[in-house]
């Protein structure tokens, strides 16, 4: 039996939470190292796109971007349809860039592209990536993914291996760095995920996030937060908790080493006893954990 009154409680704690994460952004702010998953000292250049008109040429669709700081659009293949062929449909190449991430069955989106599809950007300008942040699709996380290329291109046209993905989280998002192998050693305009004719499966990733060291990369500007709003820097990303003190029905949470946040606070979260200080309390409202591919 469904406990109705619970349900509705927890839908509403859920909500809650996503407006806090999604509210605290400043257009003023100079801070250019927040990125969409908590990556701090990154800036995500492939958040918050906006999609404009697809263009198809053979294989391969083109979709332009609206009004982003970096990204100019979207392009690669299609995606799997009920009569076994790929066509441009609701998951093809757009949906590995939608910032659409959740369970990969009840409506979220991914790419489930043929074995040699692929999804890409193209930035305005050539950009250095140090780091990309892969969510595969829930219950093919291996056999649909390990085995891909990550490629970068001058023109669109040929493109060199920059790393090939051997390792991914079954319950989060794989983050890959230049300590993973991923070669940064030069900036390109033109950036493909790749499925390959070794992988065991077709290809699948639920979102490509890709971002450039906000220090030595070439995309700083003004930043982007957890769903990449252009024009804005968030102020509430990458927060790293520190010790919590509870006084009466509020708890508090220091923040260690963020250049703007101090602390988070906030109530108890639902427990089978009451509402107490858990995994569920106010600092899930902060961590930069949405649905539950997030590590």
């Amino acid at each position: 039996m469904i406990n109705k009154k619970r349900t509705k409680v927890m839908a509403m704690v859920l909500t809650a939470a996503m407006v806090l994460t999604l509210a605290v952004f400043t257009s003023g702010a100079t801070y250019n190292v927040q990125a969409v998953y908590g990556l701090q000292g990154y800036v995500e250049l492939t958040g918050g796109l906006q999609f404009g008109a697809t263009t198809v040429s053979g294989s391969q669709g083109r979709t332009t971007v609206n009004n982003h700081e970096y990204a100019a659009a979207v392009f690669g293949t299609g995606g799997w349809s009920s009569n076994g062929s790929y066509t441009f449909n609701n998951v093809d190449y757009r949906a590995a860039f939608d910032s659409a991430v959740g369970d990969g069955q009840t409506g979220a989106s991914y790419f489930d592209g043929a074995k040699l599809g692929y999804a890409g950007i193209e930035f305005k300008t050539a950009q250095k990536v140090t780091q990309i942040a892969l969510m595969p699709r829930q219950g093919y996380s291996t056999n649909r993914l390990v085995g891909a290329q990550f490629q970068g291109s001058d023109n669109g046209v040929n493109y060199t291996t920059l790393y090939t993905v051997s390792r991914v989280n079954t319950s989060g998002a794989t983050n890959v760095s230049t300590a993973d192998g991923l070669d940064a050693s030069k900036a390109y305009k033109y950036y493909r995920l790749i499925g390959t004719s070794g992988m065991p499966d077709v290809f699948n990733i639920a979102e490509i996030k890709v971002y450039a060291d906000a220090n030595t990369g070439t995309g700083v500007g003004t930043g982007t937060g957890i769903l990449a709003m252009p024009g804005y820097t968030e102020l509430t990303g990458g927060l790293s908790f520190g010790g919590t003190t509870v006084s009466g029905s509020q708890g508090r949470t220091i923040v260690n080493n963020h250049p703007y946040v101090a602390a988070v606070f906030g109530t108890g979260g639902w427990s089978s006893s009451g509402y107490t200080f858990n995994n569920v309390d106010y600092r899930a409202a902060f961590d930069s954990k949405v649905g539950i591919w997030l590590p």
